[in-house]
């Protein structure tokens, strides 16, 4: 109930009035430090940030917890997850987990993303650029990285839940987000690539060498 109050909010964050209520405080003053732990933007905290770390640490089977996972990432309901939705969902839930454990390493944008690209690939078997839920749990199965962040924390159920979710509706803003991250990361990447430098000459595959030297020297009559 709590997440799907949540996606049908009009934007991704909440503020400490929503925060408050939705997470039961008895009074703001009480929900106040802990709000700020999460080191709002203006004004506000990334939903997924609060709830993905809870998911973590529920007690719940390991696998119902990735089930569950999988099932918050897909922001628009279509029973499959892309690169932009795994990369949202990724850096959201990382970035609450530094907040609700001290000892959890912050991870740059940069970082997040090739983390990202590189789980994404890995999971994306068929090359289809979408992810399904049979694809991410046969990754969660055998995944030590996602078996040791949850380890700490005991599962009390031993029900296995591997089917999909449906929240009801889209999560408005974080599906406007999904949609327009594409266009960002690819522009990101193609100024990656004009920035890059061409390699020196002795690096240089030795028939384009020979080639761009004729060429210095006029090309040869035919």
């Amino acid at each position: 109930e709590l997440f799907l109050e949540l996606r049908r909010m009009p934007q991704q964050g909440v503020n400490l009035a929503e925060f408050s209520r939705l997470i039961k405080f008895d009074s703001r003053q009480l929900a106040e430090p802990i709000f700020e732990l999460f080191h709002p933007h203006s004004q506000r905290v990334p939903y997924l940030s609060i709830i993905g770390p809870m998911v973590v640490m529920s007690d719940q089977h390991y696998i119902s917890r990735a089930s569950m996972l999988f099932c918050m990432f897909d922001f628009n309901n279509s029973g499959a997850v892309n690169n932009a939705e795994f990369f949202i969902g990724l850096r959201s839930l990382l970035k609450g987990c530094t907040t609700f454990w001290k000892n959890f390493a912050t991870t740059s944008q940069d970082e997040v993303e090739r983390i990202s690209t590189n789980i994404f690939s890995r999971i994306d078997g068929d090359g289809s650029e979408f992810i399904t839920m049979g694809e991410f749990l046969t990754f969660a199965y055998r995944s030590k990285d996602l078996r040791t962040l949850m380890s700490p924390h005991a599962a009390a159920s031993t029900e296995i839940f591997e089917e999909p979710i449906y929240f009801g509706g889209k999560g408005l803003a974080l599906d406007l987000t999904a949609v327009s991250m594409p266009q960002q990361l690819e522009r990101k990447l193609r100024h990656q690539v004009r920035l890059t430098p061409d390699p020196p000459d002795d690096l240089q595959p030795k028939r384009w060498v020979k080639r761009s030297s004729r060429d210095q020297n006029g090309r040869r009559a035919r």
